[in-house]
């Protein structure tokens, strides 16, 4: 009985196979002669530097930086801004920095999520970036390019108060 299913299947199989293709048209084997690609690529293993510095003195490092002004002096506490913040700048700015302000505003928007705006010149602003002849910086303090002063709203106020101002 088994024999005749088996039997019964193979003429149902071999009528459902289409005689019209010729023999020969079926996959076969490529030639297997040498390729003429190139050899294949490989990369040494890898061999990553040794970290020089720990995350510890990293750690120290960002805390110094948080929590010294350019000066040296240290600051007591770290402080931030609640709610949105606005900039303005002061003086006579060189010609590419409006546009670079701006694209660093837009960042600070996009990717750290910072409210910040650009006021006028004449606005109130918390944060005020003055820009000084640098021969009148340099009088001021010689080892400077640009410094900041917590809670000093122009390059005057900074003169008056440059004994009583922490930085």
């Amino acid at each position: 009985m088994k024999r005749l299913f088996v039997i019964s299947a193979l003429v149902f199989l071999t009528a459902c196979a289409d005689m019209s293709l010729p023999m020969t048209d079926f996959a076969g084997r490529r030639d297997s002669s040498p390729s003429t690609l190139p050899a294949m690529k490989t990369f040494a293993s890898a061999r990553p530097a040794r970290p020089i510095r720990s995350n510890a003195a990293l750690a120290e490092d960002f805390l110094d930086l948080a929590f010294m002004l350019e000066s040296g002096r240290e600051l007591p506490v770290l402080t931030r801004f609640e709610g949105p913040v606005t900039l303005r700048v002061t003086g006579s700015p060189p010609a590419g920095l409006n546009r670079d302000l701006a694209r660093l505003l837009g960042r600070l928007r996009s990717e750290a999520g910072i409210d910040i705006t650009q006021v006028s010149p004449g606005a109130t602003a918390n944060i005020t970036v003055e820009v000084v002849p640098r021969g009148k910086l340099q009088r001021a303090v010689p080892q400077a390019a640009c410094f900041v002063v917590p809670r000093i709203s122009s390059w005057d106020e900074f003169r008056r108060n440059r004994r009583g101002v922490p930085g």
